[in-house]
């Protein structure tokens, strides 16, 4: 019972897609015109100080701990390499 219900469904569906196939495309090509217009206005940020804010416990425990230990830490990490 649940397989014919389905199938029905899906028959409305494609019978709907091919009656209104044409505006459906021009929706389809709109919103994607509108998706790229609006890419020029997203900014990337991916510094590890735009992750935490200066009040995280976790960030400022880390720095101090680098601090204590000169060659620990994120900063010296990566002189190593």
């Amino acid at each position: 019972m649940k397989i014919k219900k389905i199938n029905t469904f899906f028959r409305k569906m494609g019978k709907f897609q091919i009656r209104y196939r044409w505006p459906l495309i021009i929706l389809a090509l709109l919103l994607t015109v509108f998706g790229i217009t609006g890419l020029k206005h997203i900014e990337i940020a991916n510094t590890r100080d735009d992750w935490f804010d200066d009040k995280e416990a976790i960030e400022i425990a880390t720095e101090e701990f680098g601090s204590f230990s000169p060659g620990f830490g994120w900063k010296n990490s990566f002189k190593r390499l």
